[in-house]
């Protein structure tokens, strides 16, 4: 199977519950392969990551999760519905499918099917009203999953799979530096409610916001909190003291503020977290990650 018949192909239904990015787009890969026909390999370029260091506070602690139930919806969309749910960009070249990670810009997928349609299917989709819309301690995605069918049977047409990205906790013994949020169960007894409010609704108890991208993908995300390890660089509060010749116990965020300032001419907020030693900085570019390593080694 080529890239093209991939992308073309419909998946049928399959429900998709992974721990990363990677994992996900493998589990997809495999679901569209038959024993006659496999489907070709996608590569997934991603920026290091914190959570890989063993400094990094959060390892064998929680991980992230990628959940989507799909149902009648092509190759192409299954996996573009992925990459703008997790920050990625889907790219064809030379026959090759890959996925790069765009954190900081907005992706601008160079493969196209049909985007206009998503778009206005979910403009029209919006302001549907479901007579009644009932959960009781339901989980996020199956909520979520109750919320579509609503929606389709009121309106009579297709609505797209939406997807849910959080971090669960993998110990319940872990002392936790910010809540299981989107773990929560979901209960509401809503009547007269339009499909973006239910939407709403739903994400607002679960602790998560959600978003639609220019294609009309909608995706639902865990709300960032203080410590959450997909914004935050780590550092060791020591590496900043020996850097700064001074005691961890004597350095105030303010006097990190300064001494990056003056050496990276980079403002950012941070905070100190004392009772693990360690130091949390906001949106730090790569090259300004990579910079500031460079200066504490």
């Amino acid at each position: 199977m080529d890239a093209v018949q991939f992308l073309t192909k419909d998946v049928g239904e399959l429900k998709i519950s992974c721990d990363t990015f990677a994992e996900a787009v493998e589990q997809l890969r495999k679901a569209a392969s038959s024993p006659e026909l496999e489907a070709p390999k996608i590569g997934v370029v991603s920026y290091a990551s914190p959570q890989s260091s063993d400094e990094f506070p959060f390892c064998g602690e929680y991980k992230m999760e990628v959940s989507v139930n799909l149902s009648d919806v092509s190759g192409h969309e299954a996996l573009d519905l992925l990459c703008s749910a997790c920050g990625y960009a889907l790219d064809l070249k030379y026959g090759e499918l890959r996925c790069f990670e765009v954190p900081y810009v907005t992706p601008n997928p160079r493969v196209h099917l049909s985007t206009d349609l998503k778009a206005s299917a979910y403009a029209g989709l919006r302001r549907v009203v479901l007579p009644g819309f009932q959960a009781d301690k339901m989980p996020l995605m199956e909520a979520v999953d109750l919320l579509r069918s609503s929606a389709a049977k009121v309106s009579g047409k297709r609505v797209l799979p939406i997807a849910v990205v959080d971090y669960q906790l993998r110990s319940r013994d872990s002392i936790s530096l910010f809540k299981d949020q989107a773990g929560q169960p979901i209960s509401l007894n809503l009547s007269e409610v339009s499909f973006e409010d239910g939407l709403r609704y739903v994400s607002e108890l679960a602790g998560c916001t959600y978003q639609v991208s220019s294609e009309g993908w909608i995706s639902i995300h865990e709300v960032p909190t203080l410590y959450h390890p997909k914004h935050w660089r780590v550092v060791s509060l020591e590496k900043f003291a020996r850097a700064m010749k001074w005691k961890p116990s004597d350095v105030m965020e303010s006097d990190l503020v300064r001494w990056i300032r003056h050496n990276l001419e980079v403002d950012l907020t941070l905070k100190i977290h004392r009772a693990s030693g360690r130091v949390y900085l906001s949106h730090l570019h790569p090259e300004e990650w990579r910079q500031l390593q460079q200066l504490l080694d």
